[in-house]
């Protein structure tokens, strides 16, 4: 497949014309190594921008990123598409999102890929650790009402946490 010819012309093919194709695909045999992160990124003639303030992720960013992180290898033009947003723009406003994401999957180079995949993982990872600290605060300041609470109360709102995963 890679050589772009059957099963049936490899195996006829001179040794000599083997060790040229094997030549070719040296490249196979290290792994690729990611670009240094770019402030900006040029594809299909437009300019895009890294949202790098994680701080101030809109809800669609911090919604679309809780979907599409969970499964990186699956989903990463979605992912890439969450960061890179184009000049002048907001996420989701002023452009085509699926769009922007054919766009990067036709258009990115690999090492691009792999830096942007790279910062986010980076981003995400302290995204969600604030995401848990701050629910874990949430979570103490409920328990404390809860005791102020009469015991009819205390039970439908522990029932109510038990349904959705959480408990006391």
């Amino acid at each position: 497949i890679v050589l772009g010819k059957s099963e049936a012309e490899v195996i006829s093919m001179p040794i000599s014309e083997v060790g040229l194709y094997m030549k070719k695909l040296e490249f196979l045999k290290h792994s690729p190594t990611p670009d240094k992160l770019k402030k900006e990124y040029t594809l299909n003639g437009k300019t895009y921008k890294i949202f790098k303030d994680f701080k101030n992720i809109s809800t669609g960013q911090y919604l679309d990123l809780q979907n599409y992180g969970s499964d990186l290898n699956k989903n990463i033009k979605e992912i890439l598409s969450i960061i890179l947003i184009p000049e002048d723009c907001t996420y989701g406003e002023g452009y085509d999102i699926y769009e922007l994401r054919e766009i990067i999957g036709n258009g990115i180079s690999l090492g691009d890929g792999l830096a942007l995949i790279g910062f986010f993982g980076k981003k995400f990872r302290r995204l969600m650790k604030c995401s848990l600290q701050s629910s874990k605060r949430i979570l103490k300041k409920t328990t404390k009402q809860m005791k102020n609470l009469d015991k009819q109360s205390q039970d439908k709102i522990r029932e109510i946490m038990d349904s959705c995963g959480f408990s006391l």
